[in-house]
């Protein structure tokens, strides 16, 4: 049954304005461009992701944090070693943004699924990517019942160059994409539906 919840969603202009948040979502950073790798950014965006994350601190105490900034697994690791906070408080966006991507190339490739492909991706946010054929599905069938090796090893290829595809023809990081898994991570978060 759903009951509508009062949620406010806004974006901070001054470090106060993440007072008492219950989720503070960190996309603070420069963004990938041209040929830039999301490591390029580690040294710029450490410095933005330390000031960001001790406001947050200090304005929110009690605040669940989403990761996006890249190098988002540095980031997100950073984040939790400048908090000291227990580690669930502290969420990287990897596994919802790289299981949407990969869910999109299993639809490419079907050419059909839309909505009901449910993936995992573990690892981290890049090449390292574990992408876990085994655990997918198109609505309630087994994906690997619809697709053999080869057609995986091109879906997982295509899945860990996403973001550098959206780079190439954006000239900049994707925004909908991560923008989607957030809205979904929130809104997982706070309905609690143990979904990713």
């Amino acid at each position: 049954q759903y009951a509508p919840q009062p949620t406010i969603v806004t974006s901070a202009k001054t470090s106060a304005d993440v007072k008492d948040c219950d989720i503070v979502v960190i996309t603070a950073g420069v963004p990938r461009k041209g040929d830039m790798t999301r490591e390029d950014l580690l040294m710029i965006n450490a410095k933005i992701i330390k000031s960001v994350t001790q406001d947050v601190m200090k304005y929110s105490p009690n605040a669940i944090i989403v990761s996006v900034s890249n190098p988002l697994d540095v980031m997100t690791y950073a984040i939790q070693k400048i908090t000291a906070w227990e580690s669930n408080r502290i969420i990287g966006l990897a596994g919802a943004l790289d299981g949407s991507r990969m869910a999109y190339q299993i639809y490419k490739q079907l050419g059909y699924g839309a909505g009901q492909i449910g993936t995992l991706v573990i690892g981290d946010h890049g090449q390292n990517m574990v992408p876990l054929p085994q655990k997918v599905q198109v609505g309630d069938v087994p994906s690997t019942d619809l697709l053999d090796d080869e057609a995986f090893a091109g879906i997982i290829e295509r899945t860990k160059n996403g973001g550098a595809e959206i780079v190439k023809y954006l000239g900049t990081s994707g925004y909908y994409g991560p923008a989607s898994a957030i809205a979904h991570m929130v809104e997982a978060i706070l309905n609690d539906t143990q979904t990713v």
